[in-house]
Parts: C-alpha cells; sequence; structure tokens
C-alpha cells in the first residue's frame, strides 16, 4: 500500500535537507580555513627558523609568550613547574632531558629573560632582566 506525503511534509522534508547541506557547506569551509590558517603558520616558523636558526627561533617564540605573560599578570617573576614545561620545549632546547641548554639561555638572556630550574622542588623560574649585550669575538 504506497504511503502518500502532502505538500507540507515535502516541504518540511525539503527544508530539513537544505538545512544539513548548508551545515555540511559551512563544516567544509570551516576545516580549509583551518587548514589554510595552520599552513600559515608553520610557514612563518619555517621562516622564522630560517632567518634566526633553530635555538634563536625558539628563544624568540618563548620571550614573546614570556613577555605576555609578564604584562598579563603585572609581575616580573614567573613560576612554572619544571616537568610540564620540558614538554612544551624541544630537544634543541634541552640537554640532557633535564637542564637547559647553553645556547638557548643566552638567547633568552640577550632579550632580558633569566630563567632558574629547582630540581628539588620541581620548579622553573621565570624572571625579568637587562637584557644581555653580545660581545664580538
Amino acid at each position: 500500500m504506497p504511503v502518500e506525503i502532502t505538500d507540507d511534509e515535502y516541504k518540511k522534508f525539503k527544508e530539513l535537507i537544505d538545512k544539513e547541506n548548508r551545515r555540511e557547506d559551512e563544516e567544509k569551509l570551516r576545516k580549509e580555513f583551518f587548514i589554510e590558517e595552520l599552513s600559515q603558520k608553520v610557514d612563518m616558523l619555517l621562516d622564522l627558523n630560517k632567518s634566526y636558526g633553530p635555538i634563536e627561533a625558539y628563544a624568540l617564540t618563548f620571550t614573546k609568550f614570556i613577555h605576555n605573560d609578564f604584562k598579563a599578570h603585572k609581575t616580573d617573576v614567573l613560576w612554572f613547574n619544571w616537568s610540564q614545561i620540558k614538554k612544551y620545549l624541544t630537544d634543541k632546547c634541552l640537554e640532557d632531558d633535564y637542564k637547559l641548554k647553553k645556547s638557548f639561555r643566552e638567547h633568552l638572556l640577550y632579550r632580558g629573560i633569566k630563567t632558574n630550574i629547582n630540581r628539588k622542588y620541581n620548579t622553573f623560574k621565570v624572571s625579568k632582566c637587562q637584557p644581555k649585550k653580545k660581545t664580538k669575538k
């Protein structure tokens, strides 16, 4: 026995299908924008590595992040959990997984950031200092 659909039911069905198609199109566009933004960020990081070198690039990004935190918290000293900070730093910045490389620390000092690791309390202290001047050898 065939079932007939009324005009109102058909209009409602058509509206639902159109709404679902619009939602899928919006989701597709959102993903495309996300991929485009992500590729721009990757290109920006690659350019940063080309112009500064890896350690310098990481120090520059870390410094920008820390300076923003200093402004947000209106302080000159920040304390972090050392085991969590290690997750955010790359292998290029860490030496033997328990201390910062000397070159990374020096690049931070050139930009006015001083660090101190206390393994006993598992803390990482970051403070402002006068930027260290580079000397030519």
